[in-house]
């Protein structure tokens, strides 16, 4: 794959399954997003609606995290939008 570091961390964290299916998609992203599993997703992304992102981030800030550094990626938005929106969203 194109970005092997992160397969390979991925693959470690657990999600060997889904990273055999993505390396054997060789480029084919519906095959490689077919392999993706919702657990994958739900353990490395903070994606949904906004109450729910919020929810997941005390989640997993509450065993004592003192920062959690937060990247937001628009999808159908400009990115100053998303993140002022974010920003909005994620306060305590």
């Amino acid at each position: 794959g194109a970005m092997p570091y992160y397969g390979n961390m991925l693959a470690a964290a657990g999600f060997e399954r889904e990273m055999s299916g993505i390396r054997a998609a060789a480029g084919d992203a519906k095959a490689a997003l077919a392999a993706v599993t919702d657990t994958m997703i739900d353990a490395t992304l903070l994606v949904g609606p906004e109450e729910h992102v919020r929810e997941r981030l005390k989640e997993l800030t509450a065993p004592g995290v003192g920062w959690a550094i937060v990247f937001v990626n628009p999808v159908n938005e400009d990115r100053p939008s998303s993140v002022r929106r974010a920003l909005r969203a994620l306060r305590p």
